[in-house]
């Protein structure tokens, strides 16, 4: 009686892991959440976070002294991916949260050009072209490993711009492929 119950159990949870993946794998494949940090260092303005269930590091990084003001505040947002390109990069093409396209803050009135539309309209995210865009490159390794190294070793591949040094700090210091992300 006792083995009949355990065989009944691991059956009933075989189900339940079963189901929940095959919802996953019908979920569209392009859109998933992703958590968002933003970190300001100087003059850069630092936006990452890490998409859990297609593991991609998603990742961006604009001036603070520039036109658009380009933080996206700590959360969980909406991302469409295009294709990768030759190098490994993923464009985030879109990003939204529950209320839709993200919108970013407003642009500083004293930059706005006289063909820019007014400083009170605030800046919709214009994709991975855009100045506030985002990009991302996929994280496990070539055994399919997940942990803070591969992050490091990604973005470092990925990133040789300006304040390299002090940008990859902040990420080093991040959480990022520690705890639930490990793999």
């Amino acid at each position: 009686m006792q083995r009949l119950k355990r065989s009944g159990v691991t059956i009933l949870a075989l189900i339940g892991l079963l189901s929940g993946s095959a919802v996953a794998w019908a979920a569209e494949e392009e859109t998933a959440e992703v958590e968002i940090e933003a970190d300001e260092s100087a003059d850069t303005l630092f936006n990452f976070g890490y998409d859990l269930v297609n593991r991609v590091f998603v990742w961006g990084l604009s001036r603070l002294d520039g036109v658009y003001d380009c933080t996206l505040e700590n959360g969980t947002l909406t991302a469409t991916y295009g294709s990768t390109d030759d190098e490994g990069v993923v464009p985030v093409d879109n990003l939204e949260d529950g209320a839709g396209a993200v919108l970013f803050p407003n642009r500083p009135a004293d930059e706005v050009a006289d063909d820019q539309v007014p400083a009170e309209t605030p800046i919709a995210y214009m994709g991975a072209d855009g100045e506030c865009g985002l990009s991302g490159g996929n994280v496990p390794g070539p055994n399919g490993q997940v942990n803070h190294g591969m992050f490091m070793k990604l973005f470092t591949s990925l990133f040789e711009g300006t304040r390299r040094g002090c940008v990859v700090r902040h990420l080093a210091q991040s959480g990022l492929g520690r705890g639930d992300q490990l793999v």
